[in-house]
């Protein structure tokens, strides 16, 4: 591994002793990518090693629930879903009379 004193020898004889940053920028990103300034002995990876997955869903879980339970909810809402289709039909009777009459001005009419 070259120590400091080779890396600025290494820099110095591509690029001379200065670096014009104004009239060659790229200069310098060219140093950045092509000179490695510090060569950490772990290999570049995060410190205190690999992080620990993340916890799993929470949503899904439950407190003890009881098949009847589930099975007084599932009548609950097939009462409402049957009320509701009759509710819908009582509308649609009150709607299909003033549907099929012929308005005012029409030729039916």
């Amino acid at each position: 591994m070259p120590g400091d004193e080779d890396l600025i020898k290494n820099v110095i004889a591509k690029y001379g002793t200065t670096l014009d940053l104004q009239k060659r920028p790229h200069e310098l990103i060219d140093v950045l990518r092509n000179f490695k300034f510090d060569d950490s002995p772990d290999g570049g990876s995060l410190p205190g090693g690999v992080p620990e997955p993340p916890p799993g869903p929470t949503s899904m879980q439950f407190e003890n629930v009881r098949l009847e339970e589930v099975m007084a909810q599932i009548l609950q809402l097939s009462r409402d879903v049957a009320k509701s289709a009759k509710d819908i039909k009582k509308i649609k009777g009150r709607l299909a009379p003033a549907v099929n009459t012929p308005a005012a001005g029409t030729p039916e009419g």
